[in-house]
């Protein structure tokens, strides 16, 4: 790890007994600001404008690298269902049961695809160049949610050809006591990111030059952000928007034909098919399949 400026041995910092040295580091502190940066970009590639050897780097998974091949599973969907579900009346026990059973379908079959084509590639070469890479996700690691799904959200990687795992660092990971990291993956189970990130660095005792962090949401930049500015990090943060458009389009309606056939025949609809079945029933309840399976649940 000879890349980066690592915390062997704790530090107590001791007030030096003539005021010239204190008086010293206080000039030098304000004479070195400390330097941040948030810009919006739909460029995965502008990452590298502030990447240096000491640089560790933070990705958010979901509509950063990744997204569903489908309008099913994506984050409107997810957002849409689960508003649906909250307002269906059911008792809180079924309404876990029944909404894990298809979150679980959904994550474990729905295909990814990159967002960026060029991500995977700029990725890898970061490794092969000795830059930490890791990925800082809001997924939840409950397993009450979802059985293993910190191998789920490396085979989402995987299949894409992105690997986090391939990290060397300088300190084992103690299941029992940290268990929120998982395959070069911190899962953060939908909290603010930045109080994660800052105990991971504190566990490996990193201090990087920098951290860059790429995200969709401006909750978690703004939280790491924060959270950096608090730990003396320089901080560079690339707001992701890609998709930001192609979230405004959402559709239940094709949203509810994907959910249909996907429960009932086991069958993926693309967007471009469940399109031409839209098209062929313009009077259809947009609602239609999810109000079909709330009924069948109260029952």
């Amino acid at each position: 790890m000879k890349n980066y400026f690592i915390l062997r041995h704790p530090v107590r910092v001791r007030l030096a007994s003539r005021g010239i040295f204190f008086l010293l580091a206080v000039a030098l502190l304000f004479s070195r600001p400390l330097s941040a940066k948030v810009v919006e970009t739909h460029r995965f590639a502008d990452i590298l404008q502030e990447v240096d050897s000491h640089s560790i780097l933070f990705f958010d998974i979901d509509d950063t690298l990744i997204n569903t091949t489908s309008m099913l599973g994506n984050t409107p969907w997810w957002s849409y269902f689960v508003s649906k579900m909250a307002t269906a009346n059911l008792s809180k026990d079924e309404a876990r049961l029944e909404i894990n059973k298809i979150i679980q379908k959904i994550m474990l079959q729905v295909p990814m695809r990159l967002i960026d084509p060029s991500a995977a590639e700029i990725i890898r070469q970061l490794q092969q160049k000795g830059i930490l890479t890791f990925a800082l996700t809001a997924r939840c690691l409950n397993p009450d949610y979802m059985q293993k799904a910190d191998l789920c959200a490396y085979k989402h990687l995987k299949s894409v050809g992105i690997d986090f795992s391939l990290n060397r660092l300088p300190k084992l990971i103690d299941s029992n006591s940290y268990k929120c990291f998982s395959q070069g993956i911190i899962f953060t189970d939908y909290q603010d990111k930045g109080p994660f990130l800052k105990d991971f660095l504190n566990y490996h005792f990193l201090r990087p030059s920098k951290v860059i962090f790429i995200d969709d949401s401006p909750r978690h930049m703004r939280s790491v952000e924060s959270m950096m500015e608090t730990m003396g990090i320089p901080f560079y943060g690339f707001r992701y928007s890609q998709l930001d458009h192609f979230h405004k389009q959402f559709d239940p309606l094709l949203a509810n034909i994907q959910l249909e056939a996907f429960l009932q025949n086991d069958r993926l609809l693309s967007d471009e098919e469940a399109l031409e079945i839209a098209q062929a029933q313009p009077d259809k309840n947009p609602d239609y399949f999810i109000n079909e399976l709330i009924r069948k649940w109260q029952n």
